[in-house]
């Protein structure tokens, strides 16, 4: 009896749900009929955010980009090169599926961000969990934010490696992973370099690593 009490305030809870998205959608399509465009438009947005709210947490647009972000959807794709020593590696992402929580003066959303670095052989060289903790707030429900952030990797030997971002809603407690992969090659190689240990890349990698995580102007410090 309780299981099936469950199953039917689910069912009335989907519905509910279901049933505010197509009247968000009848109440937009009536407002367009009459040529009140702006009320249309609102009640697109209702309808939007009924959506959102079924969205599981995950990575959209992950990109090595030249130079960061400037803001949401303001990058340029790099090419599929491999990374040579001395370069700054910046990586674009747009989380989507967060939650976004209502309060007295406004929304919020509330990201964190974890990395590791992978060998072809599956050698964790380096991680760091909370290198980024982000707070969003704007007057207006919102869906889009970018993060932008920006690794160097220095003491790598050449070979081929995965780029791990773990984003993380506080609010939610949902998590997404994201995997880029990308090739590094020494510009002017060294033979001790090439030759290093797994043991020795390691070594170097947790002293000179320096992560950085960027976001556009949504964020508030």
């Amino acid at each position: 009896m309780k299981g099936f009490l469950f199953l039917w305030c689910m069912f009335l809870s989907c519905s509910l749900y279901a049933g505010e998205f197509f009247e968000s959608m009848t109440n937009a399509q009536n407002a367009y009929i009459e040529e009140n465009y702006i009320e249309a438009c609102d009640r697109l947005k209702d309808a939007i955010r009924f959506s959102w709210e079924k969205v599981d947490l995950q990575p959209r647009n992950v990109h090595f980009i030249k130079g960061g972000a400037s803001g949401f959807n303001n990058y340029m794709v790099r090419e599929e090169l491999p990374f040579i020593n001395g370069e700054q590696i910046h990586v674009y992402l747009e989380p989507i599926g967060f939650t976004v929580k209502k309060e007295s003066d406004g929304y919020i959303a509330s990201l964190t961000a974890d990395y590791r670095l992978v060998d072809i052989n599956k050698n964790v060289l380096a991680e760091e969990k909370g290198f980024g903790d982000f707070e969003y707030k704007e007057i207006s429900f919102f869906t889009e934010i970018s993060l932008n952030m920006n690794f160097d990797f220095e003491g790598l030997v050449e070979g081929k490696y995965t780029l791990e971002i773990t984003i993380a809603d506080k609010l939610s407690g949902k998590s997404c992973t994201a995997r880029k992969d990308f090739d590094f090659v020494l510009k002017d190689s060294k033979e001790e370099l090439a030759t290093e240990s797994i043991e020795g890349t390691e070594k170097r990698l947790k002293k000179k690593i320096e992560p950085q995580m960027n976001t556009d102007s949504k964020i508030v410090n």
